[in-house]
């Protein structure tokens, strides 16, 4: 196709173009795109929350007592699965340093978005108490009469032993 161009074409192109450099680097950096911002809203919105009892009083545990409660029908290789850690963990949440009244709106808020939020498996720490285990009762209690609980179990050492408990939550419908 050059050899159809003639002489005074050639020169012709050369000065409307000018002296042609070879770029220093001949690569395109990828520009990474930022992820597009999360819209939170932080004005005051009615949260639904569970609906444990606080009245309820289960049966008075030491630090180092192992929980577990199963309601019916659930079936005994889950809870086992359960009592040794092998189901994943969806989702966590520390009670440590909290005062009775904080970590039940706590857990309260927790177990709600954890359920709606497709978790099955989560891990509740409770902590052993010093002298009595306070916060470990009131979870014990709160957990045995929460509709949205179907079993839980003292965690396994790795994920906290008796200071934790895992929760096998029901799916929401």
């Amino acid at each position: 196709m050059s050899d159809d161009l003639s002489d005074e074409d050639k020169k012709l192109f050369r000065e409307s173009v000018g002296e042609v450099k070879k770029p220093a680097q001949d690569r395109v950096k990828a520009h990474k795109l930022k992820p597009k911002p999360i819209v939170r809203h932080h004005q005051e919105e009615e949260v639904p929350i569970d609906d444990f009892s606080e009245t309820f009083a289960a049966e008075y545990v030491d630090g180092d007592t192992v929980l577990k409660f199963s309601k019916s029908g659930v079936p005994e290789l889950l809870l086992r699965r359960l009592r040794q850690g092998k189901l994943p963990v969806d989702a966590t949440v520390d009670l440590h340093g909290l005062y009775v009244e904080q970590a039940s709106e706590l857990l309260r808020r927790f177990l709600v978005s954890s359920q709606e939020g497709g978790a099955r498996v989560v891990l509740i720490i409770h902590g052993k108490g010093r002298g009595e285990a306070i916060l470990k009762n009131r979870v014990n209690a709160w957990l045995q009469t929460s509709s949205r609980v179907l079993a839980f179990h003292s965690a396994p050492t790795k994920l906290g032993g008796t200071g934790a408990v895992l929760v096998y939550l029901k799916r929401v419908k």
